[in-house]
């Protein structure tokens, strides 16, 4: 089968900017007209299994990533992911950015008022790196796994060896321009946090993003909460306190559905 005859954009062109926004592909695009054929026909019968749908597109993503499946979360995009993973975290925690990423990355920092500071993109960069980790002594190392100005990707040697060298250290990676570029085993990965949003290389479409955490991170958030009781309302009982806040409210079947398909 020829690949390209999947993708209509591709017919006559060729595409170079899924960086900025994947596209839409024959198969998927049916599958959207079925699920919105089949809401527009069943009005609320439709959404009477949306949770063990959706719990069946977690299933996915955990396997897809070699992820916690009781640490992966379905969001909206990488910022709301971001905003709750931060407001989790304590605010005396000191963290390190780069310059000139995105500004999801380090405005959600900037607005919660942390203390960080920004290292300059540039030569000898992971050298850098290490030596602000010893002078600054952040808490949270937070940054894009590829830049979306230059296409800078840090290495997975690179990050193994700082979680070697700081193992304290709390590694928070944008995976926005990086997910579905290559093969990713987040259990085995040195990295804390991976969110992203799946519009680009996962061919997801919009409204659709992931998080995964490591267990040990998990438990660092939002510490005064796991002593409160969670909701007992039977349609709320299979969620976690983690679950409450990466994945608030109704879910759109159709977003996470299109994730599903393309994964």
């Amino acid at each position: 089968m020829d690949i390209r005859n999947e993708f209509p954009a591709l017919q006559g062109n060729t595409y170079l900017n899924t960086a900025a926004s994947g596209i839409l592909y024959n198969s998927l695009y049916q599958w959207r007209r079925d699920h919105d054929q089949a809401y527009y026909e069943q009005g609320s019968d439709f959404r009477m299994h949306q949770m063990q749908f959706l719990e069946s597109v977690k299933d996915s993503v955990a396997a897809f990533f070699n992820a916690d499946r009781n640490q992966t979360y379905l969001t909206a995009n990488f910022s709301s992911a971001y905003g709750v993973l931060l407001d989790g975290l304590p605010a005396n925690y000191r963290f390190l950015l780069l310059g000139h990423e995105f500004p999801a990355v380090y405005y959600q920092v900037q607005s919660r008022s942390f203390e960080y500071e920004l290292l300059p993109l540039g030569p000898d960069l992971e050298q850098r790196i290490i030596e602000r980790i010893v002078e600054f002594q952040p808490q949270v190392f937070a940054f894009s796994m590829v830049q979306y100005s230059n296409g800078l990707k840090l290495s997975q040697n690179f990050l193994r060896m700082l979680k070697d060298r700081f193992p304290d250290l709390i590694l928070i990676a944008d995976g926005t321009q990086y997910l579905g570029t290559e093969v990713i085993n987040f259990n085995e990965a040195p990295i804390d946090a991976l969110l992203g949003s799946c519009y680009k290389w996962m061919l997801g479409g919009y409204g659709c993003g992931v998080a995964l955490l490591k267990e040990s991170l998990a438990q660092q958030l939002y510490p005064d909460a796991q002593h409160r009781p969670l909701p007992t309302e039977a349609f709320l009982k299979h969620k976690t306190r983690l679950a409450l806040r990466f994945e608030p409210g109704q879910q759109d079947t159709l977003a996470f559905g299109s994730l599903q398909h393309s994964i």
